[in-house]
């Protein structure tokens, strides 16, 4: 049974940038499992290179590419023009921008089109666990899930939002942390309509993500 989203997003640093009303997310403790950030400290145990399309502006409004890798045994959707930031990847550090221009800008920045991040993270169960007070139970590729939503927030602005999903797989914990926010200076209906998209985006990625046994 699939739950959809409410919603998603935003709070988040850009790897070398800052923008406005954008900052990372307050470290965890380290009895739990941390947060993707744009940051994300690169691992040692990753057997191979995850499986990523290359990145095209040709690509059709509405394609996906698939995002996968053996080792960590997970599979999942992305927009086809996302591009992936390749600074300190590994297979179970990935962070995707749907703007490339924004790729190791110095801010602050502004964001005609908006921006939408996304920061995914496997982490081997026992490791930690993650911080689940606030989370809402859902169900993603017929596993236990959790979601965390914040609307708005003193860094992310009155129009900030953020999503955090917790997905329990069956070696790893699986955390993915959309941040949007709208385009710069975008009226009400803009936004709205923005934040609209984004939770499409939102709910397509959850509901193509897989685990292999």
């Amino acid at each position: 049974m699939r739950r959809k989203i409410v919603f998603l997003l935003l709070l988040f640093g850009l790897a070398g940038c800052a923008a406005p009303g954008i900052s990372s997310p307050a470290p965890t403790p380290e009895t739990t499992l941390p947060l993707p950030t744009g940051s994300l400290a690169s691992s040692t145990s990753g057997p191979t290179p995850a499986s990523i399309a290359p990145f095209s502006t040709q690509e059709p409004a509405g394609a996906w590419k698939r995002v996968s890798d053996d080792g960590y045994k997970y599979s999942f959707e992305v927009p086809a023009t996302w591009v992936l930031d390749k600074e300190g990847t590994t297979p179970d550090r990935l962070v995707f921008f749907s703007d490339p221009t924004v790729v190791g800008q110095v801010g602050p920045l502004t964001l005609p089109n908006g921006l939408i991040k996304l920061d995914f993270a496997a982490d081997p169960i026992g490791k930690g666990e993650p911080d689940l007070t606030r989370a809402n139970p859902i169900t993603v590729a017929d596993r236990p899930a959790w979601i965390i939503l914040e609307e708005g927030s003193e860094a992310a602005g009155p129009s900030g939002f953020s999503a955090v999903v917790y997905i329990s797989g069956f070696e790893y914990w699986y955390t993915l942390w959309l941040g949007c926010t709208p385009p710069s200076g975008a009226d009400a209906k803009a936004t709205d309509t923005f934040i609209a998209e984004c939770r499409q985006i939102l709910d397509h990625i959850l509901d193509s993500f897989q685990i292999m046994p």
